[in-house]
């Protein structure tokens, strides 16, 4: 079963901070500043990039692409590089 996560909204002058949490399978929400929040698109993350300090900084999402009358993926998969700073957890990978 999926653990819910709570969002908490930062100030802008609080730093965002790279997550040593992230992993594939992560389901996120991809922030998009000049967007209003209902059209932010969600993904998979597919692959995790380190800095050099060990914290993920940075992941390849598969974007949620449409799906057919019987919930079949339609379509290719769109990948994304994101910084985790655009990232909202939703629902965390079970493995």
């Amino acid at each position: 079963m999926a653990t819910a996560v709570h969002v908490r909204a930062t100030s802008k002058t609080e730093v965002a901070q790279a997550s040593p949490h992230l992993q594939k399978g992560d389901v996120e929400l991809i922030k998009v500043d000049n967007e209003v929040r209902g059209q932010w698109k969600s993904g998979r993350v597919e692959q995790t990039y380190p800095g050099t300090d060990g914290l993920i900084r940075k992941v390849q999402i598969a974007l949620a692409g449409k799906l057919d009358k019987k919930g079949r993926r339609v379509g290719p998969v769109q990948l994304l590089e994101q910084p985790v700073q655009k990232l909202i957890l939703l629902v965390e990978s079970q493995d």
